[in-house]
């Protein structure tokens, strides 16, 4: 049935028929029939300091909801969204930029406002088009929704020309909503390729499991685990998959590749480095999860499980690769070697296990002592043992790129359930505290913890605002020892010495700049103080940041990083 109504409400209904909860972003007055629209219909327009933070946002909500997360920029706006964008891409996830522009017919004029926006989304997207018209507007974002949620979840994005949003016509929304949740649609993995992957691990002798963001996506974990207690392999996980694994798990090797605070990922990388057969899962393979391309031998037989056909032996050979869904193909690799197999009694009292509890114990005595220690200024593994007290099975935990991202995995125990979010697809500090506001929207129930280094959280902090006004009670502890850590570090080891310009910063206390922005705060200046700042920033129940600070002599990585060379 036809209806008529302007572009700006057509657009609003499409969005709403395809389930959309959240509008990030800053909407001009010329968005405002689409703002408006959604308000009407029930949609929370939510409104942010900065337009990167808003493709963040909806990063973040769409990694954990598994919904499409949806970002609104206008003209020069749209170039901030770009850093959001590009993790996205580089995480795959699914999000839909909505942006403005001059039409094709004015684009010759110059204007301040005006860019050729195609040419800055093609690279970090999967998709990009220009609506011109009315007819075609709601067509092509229900495309565009598609797009985004199939196949290898990505980015999205659908340039309105400015006057279409005010523009009246008549319009006919009785299609079919558009696909709302990614992974959209399943594909299962051929019978012949899931029993040669079977043949490959039942004569394997050494066999391990790495484990990626493909897994989280698909929302994989409960059958990783399945498939790992029926074989007993142990299981890496990459960055990005931290959580997709229980780091108690007596098969966990904890993440592999990268450089991780205290050597934990020494673990990892010994058994996947003396794997004889190695079963990747929604794994690009990329440079830090190989530690520079090196970390694999090449008589490593490679079974591959990729969503996205192009990854399948990119960048290593595969002997097998599947072209599925993660938690379909798992399922059925269980079910094909289900009979064939006996299940440990007790997995914990297998060989492997035994020897994966050695390495871990091995480690935790080597760096008890930073554990535990009472120095002044507070040891940074002190701190990440006492944040783990506060992680229970209803918290998130975000935490930022730069040196957090590296102590997390080493110190945090992290299971499923904590869904944890590394912005590591574009790795830019700063990314945390908006993806955290995401993620909060995304579980209302549940706590979200922060992690940020003092250098990135000073990128966005205005965010801070955004949470009091949407009354989320994100949890922002920041690791502060008043520089760029990893940068730090790598002109020590460049130069023997810290030239203080390029890397440091003059003392701040967070915890008084968040007290400004009506945010609970607290300061931990000694080991004694972190789990009572941080015990009452979670009982506040409000936004809050706990500003603890570090020793910035602490190294949150082995000094050699072959990875470099990549």
């Amino acid at each position: 049935m036809m209806a008529q109504m302007t572009g700006g409400e057509a657009l609003a209904r499409t969005l709403k028929a395809a389930g959309v909860e959240y509008i990030f972003g800053l909407a001009v007055g010329s968005q405002a029939p689409l703002t408006m629209g959604a308000l009407r219909l029930g949609m929370k327009v939510v409104t942010v300091r900065d337009e990167k933070c808003a493709a963040l946002m909806a990063t973040a909500y769409s990694k954990i909801s598994g919904k499409p997360g949806i970002c609104l920029a206008s003209g020069p706006g749209a170039a901030h969204l770009a850093l959001g964008m590009y993790e996205a891409y580089n995480s795959a996830n699914a999000i839909l930029a909505i942006t403005s522009d001059a039409t094709v017919a004015g684009q010759w004029r110059p204007g301040s406002t005006y860019m050729d926006q195609q040419a800055l989304f093609q690279p970090i997207t999967k998709w990009t088009a220009r609506a011109e018209s009315l007819a075609t507007l709601p067509d092509i974002v229900r495309r565009a929704l598609r797009v985004a949620t199939t196949g290898s979840p990505g980015p999205v994005a659908v340039i309105v020309s400015t006057p279409v949003f005010a523009a009246e016509g008549d319009f006919d929304l009785s299609t079919a909503a558009a696909i709302v949740r990614h992974p959209a649609l399943r594909i299962a993995p051929g019978a012949e390729a899931i029993e040669q992957a079977a043949q490959l691990l039942l004569h394997a002798t050494r066999p391990a499991i790495i484990a990626g963001g493909g897994v989280m996506l698909s929302q994989a974990a409960h059958e990783l685990i399945d498939l790992a207690e029926l074989t007993g392999i142990p299981v890496a996980t990459t960055h990005v998959a931290h959580s997709t694994f229980p780091s108690a798990h007596p098969l966990s090797l904890g993440v592999v590749g990268n450089p991780v605070a205290g050597n934990r990922g020494r673990i990892a990388n010994k058994f996947v480095e003396e794997a004889d057969v190695l079963l990747v899962v929604g794994s690009r393979l990329d440079g830090r999860t190989t530690r520079g391309y090196r970390l694999i031998p090449p008589t490593t037989q490679l079974i591959q499980i990729d969503i996205d056909p192009q990854e399948i032996g990119s960048h290593y050979p595969a002997a097998v690769g599947i072209v599925a869904d993660a938690k379909l193909a798992l399922q059925a690799l269980q079910a094909a070697l289900d009979k064939r197999v006996t299940r440990p009694a007790s997995i914990a009292e297998t060989p492997r296990a035994r020897d994966i509890a050695a390495m871990v114990e091995a480690w935790y005595n080597e760096f008890a002592p930073q554990m535990l220690s009472n120095a002044v200024p507070i040891k940074t593994p002190r701190l990440f043992r006492d944040i783990q007290d506060f992680i229970t099975a209803d918290t998130i935990v975000v935490v930022d790129a730069g040196g957090s991202s590296y102590w997390a995995p080493a110190y945090l125990e992290l299971a499923p359930e904590n869904q944890a979010v590394y912005p590591r697809g574009a790795a830019a500090i700063g990314s945390a505290l908006p993806m955290a506001l995401g993620a909060q929207l995304a579980v209302p129930d549940k706590r979200v913890i922060c992690i940020s280094g003092d250098g990135g959280f000073g990128y966005n902090i205005m965010e801070l605002e955004t949470a009091v006004r949407l009354n989320l009670p994100v949890v922002n502890i920041i690791v502060n020892n008043h520089c760029l850590g990893m940068e730090r570090r790598g002109y020590l080891e460049y130069a023997g010495e810290v030239p203080p310009a390029p890397v440091c910063f003059s003392p701040q206390d967070f915890s008084k700049i968040a007290q400004a922005l009506n945010c609970f705060g607290a300061r931990a200046e000694r080991p004694g103080d972190i789990r009572q700042a941080i015990a009452a920033a979670l009982a506040s129940g409000r936004p809050a940041v706990v500003d603890v600070l570090t020793d910035p002599e602490d190294s949150d990585s082995e000094r050699t990083r072959p990875w470099r060379a990549y």
